[in-house]
């Protein structure tokens, strides 16, 4: 009879247990997931002539954009933008343009000017990590270049070394087509950022010494 009321209360046990461990399995398995919300800061910038893309150069939001130096070309398609910035007292010219709205994919194209970005809330959170194929500088003096010929296919910052001239890419988008010189004024620039250089594009360098270093 002993023996009897132990299996029974062994068998209680072991039910009991199964019992509970069905229920916590079933609880993990419907919790609910875990969203992160999208983390928006104050954020400001002071950006040179290139190209730059929203969501790896420069956060996405909603932007004031002011010339600060030279006389050029603001542009960004996707979001409608094209305007003559510079801070020249020609009436052609406009010094600030607001409520620039640049999401994630978009590129900016800052041409021989130098301008300063500001928003009160840029996305932190779609931030990504340029992924370059180009891992070597390179320097270049006057003459025809082309990409995966002369130097790495992927994307560069331009650098002048020394000397006064044009550097000219034959490709439209992210491309180059600017008068460049070691001293910067109102006619040339001394750096390019972001220069897309796909395999097969022809680069001309003309009157100067440039580095090629690739864009981070």
């Amino acid at each position: 009879m002993k023996a009897l009321l132990c299996y029974i209360l062994i068998a209680c046990l072991f039910l009991t247990g199964c019992s509970a461990s069905s229920q916590d399995e079933t609880e993990i398995a419907y919790s609910e997931p875990i969203i992160e919300s999208t983390v928006f800061e104050p954020y400001q910038a002071t950006l040179k002539s290139g190209h730059y893309i929203v969501g790896m150069d420069i956060p996405a939001g909603v932007y004031k954009i002011s010339a600060t130096k030279g006389n050029g070309n603001l542009i960004c398609s996707e979001a409608g933008v094209n305007e003559i910035m510079g801070v020249n007292d020609d009436p052609m010219y406009i010094e600030e343009y607001n409520n620039a709205d640049l999401e994630v994919g978009y590129i900016l194209s800052v041409l021989d000017i130098t301008v300063r970005i500001e928003t009160d809330a840029a996305d932190m959170t779609n931030v990504y990590k340029r992924d370059n194929p180009a891992q070597n500088k390179v320097i270049l003096k006057p003459g025809i270049y082309v990409s995966g010929q002369d130097f790495d296919p992927g994307a560069y910052d331009v650098f002048v070394r020394e000397g006064y001239g044009n550097v000219i890419s034959d490709n439209s988008e992210r491309g180059i087509n600017a008068i460049m010189g070691d001293t910067e004024d109102d006619f040339c620039i001394t750096e390019f950022n972001n220069l897309l250089l796909d395999e097969g594009t022809s680069l001309e360098v003309s009157g100067l010494t440039i580095l090629l270093y690739p864009s981070k």
